[in-house]
């Protein structure tokens, strides 16, 4: 999503790797943490971009979490 991110679920995630004007406007892999849902990567050029939600700080080891609860 330009200027917002890469989008998994709901929350947004973000590297500065997504400025790069190749990449804005296309689809990427992406993966999530299962045990940090503030982490998610995308794969960008080859290779495996660490990016982080805006939320991470609330996220931070919760994703199992909220498997375990909803299951």
């Amino acid at each position: 999503m330009p200027r917002l991110g890469v989008q998994n679920q709901h929350p947004c995630y973000w590297s500065d790797a997504l400025l790069d004007p190749e990449t804005e406007k296309t689809q990427v892999a992406g993966r999530y943490d299962p045990f940090d849902a503030g982490v998610a990567y995308a794969f960008i050029k080859g290779r495996w971009v660490h990016c982080l939600s805006s939320i991470t700080p609330f996220l931070q080891g919760v994703r199992r979490e909220i498997q375990l609860a909803t299951g």
